[in-house]
């Protein structure tokens, strides 16, 4: 009930001002020659394409914005996406409104927002909140882009976000919470830019079909904002270490011209637990690459590294603190939190980190592969005849996890991925404009490897930019 309020309220109060609106609709067919889609064909669409099979959508999005008193402005906006699919569904993947001043913006709902800077629609994806999933409804205050840190002329900047989520999907816990924030400082002198930042996820509450009720009171918000010990009634292995599962990315990046090129570098270093947190595993982590051109056919290429293998070592955590071990950080997954970092069976980062199928748990891990090495290149830019084009081409190793792979080695079984195949993905798009409003737009991928299965892909979707 509170997000049909807010944007009542929100309308009402901007009444006699003007209002700027967008819509577009947008239709398409996806196709492909094997069991599931070519990875670039689904993944960081918003959970919107199922890959399991043949997709045919209609898809309308739009966005309103308005001015209330001085400063203050609302926003609101929508996606709603119906999908014949082996899959069959008719839902809102974006449902938000909020309100914004010079300090800060306050928004409620589900919106596309990723966390952790990247070449967005050309990356493999961030680390730590990207576009693969559909997002979580959340309450979020933060403030509007970067602000200038008074008495530094404009040299120094800051941005912050705090957000309170719900998993509201079908998952093994149960009714959890999501705590996220972050906070990044931007420094700006001879026209460039270095910025750095903190994002810290936590899942907390929820009820867990082993454990029972996790505690969830505002006492126990407070200690998973701080990463602090479990209360008396969290279970043991909380109150040794901290209450829920957490996670999050250090961001760091630089930004600015050389000549006619805009640079911009960026690095997320990956943490699951207070080691990582303390930079413990610098190689682990994507390394990103964009140059942007003016008046060339390329204007932006892209190149990407990811590593995700160390994990603080092979050898896996020790009872208590302190004790030998300490390694096997498992990304994304979690011993109570067994959905892992997942929304709708989809990886809320990056998609190379695939789950199993089907919300499948094996142990305590849903997700399957988080011990990756991969390499990725991305362009785009404009054709004779204004026909824009896109192209990725994603090279990956796949290791799976430490814990799959210890246990496969106990049984004496062989492990899929302990040798690392290999797994190539391919996507070339081109857009062409039929009209000023009507845009039509073919897409082909290919994955060729040993992880996905063998598949060729194409899309035919026409998009409609009413206003």
């Amino acid at each position: 009930m509170w997000l049909p309020a807010m944007v009542c309220w929100t309308t009402s109060l901007a009444q006699a001002q003007p209002v700027v609106s967008t819509l577009s609709i947008e239709s398409g067919l996806i196709a492909a020659t094997g069991d599931s889609l070519p990875l670039w064909l689904h993944a960081n669409r918003l959970g919107t394409v199922d890959q399991t099979g043949a997709n045919a959508y209609l898809q309308f999005s739009g966005t309103l914005q308005g001015r209330l008193h001085g400063n203050w402005r609302w926003e609101a906006g929508a996606r709603v996406v119906g999908r014949r699919a082996p899959h069959a569904t008719l839902f809102l993947p974006e449902l938000y409104a909020g309100v914004s001043g010079r300090l800060v913006r306050l928004w409620v709902g589900r919106r596309a927002y990723e966390i952790g800077e990247t070449a967005g629609r050309l990356s493999m994806g961030s680390l730590d909140t990207g576009l693969n999933a559909t997002p979580l409804p959340k309450m979020v205050i933060e403030t509007p882009g970067y602000l200038p840190v008074p008495w530094t002329n404009g040299h120094l900047e800051i941005r912050g976000y705090l957000a309170h989520g719900w998993f509201n999907d079908p998952r093994d816990t149960r009714g959890a919470y999501l705590h996220q924030k972050f906070l990044y400082g931007r420094l700006k002198v001879w026209g460039w830019q270095l910025y750095g930042g903190l994002v810290h996820d936590a899942q907390w509450g929820g009820t867990s079909p082993i454990y029972g009720p996790q505690p969830d009171g505002i006492d126990d918000w407070w200690r998973v904002f701080w990463g602090m010990a479990g209360a008396p009634d969290a279970p043991p292995a909380d109150q040794i270490y901290y209450q829920g599962n957490h996670l999050g990315i250090w961001d760091v990046g630089l930004k600015g011209q050389i000549g006619g090129v805009a640079l911009h570098v960026y690095r997320h270093f990956l943490f699951n637990d207070k080691d990582g947190l303390k930079l413990k595993n610098p190689g682990d982590g994507l390394l990103g690459i964009v140059l942007s051109f003016e008046g060339l056919p390329v204007t932006r290429l892209v190149y990407e590294y990811l590593y995700s293998k160390r994990q603080s070592g092979p050898e896996p955590p020790s009872p208590g603190r302190g004790g030998p071990g300490g390694g096997q950080d498992n990304y994304y997954n979690h011993w109570l939190y067994r959905s892992g970092w997942t929304y709708y069976g989809r990886t809320i980062s990056n998609p190379l980190f695939f789950p199993y199928p089907d919300g499948q748990i094996v142990g305590f891990n849903h997700i399957a592969n988080n011990r990756i090495v991969a390499h990725h290149v991305g362009l785009a830019g404009t054709l004779p005849g204004a026909v824009g084009y896109t192209f990725m081409v994603t090279y990956s190793r796949n290791y799976g996890t430490y814990q799959a792979r210890d246990l496969a080695r106990r049984n004496g079984q062989p492990y899929f991925y302990e040798h690392g195949p290999r797994q190539w993905s391919w996507y070339v798009a081109l857009a062409r404009p039929l009209t000023p409003q009507l845009t039509l737009q073919l897409a082909l991928a290919l994955d060729r490897g040993a992880v996905y299965p063998r598949s060729t892909g194409l899309e035919v979707a026409l998009r409609w930019q009413v206003r």
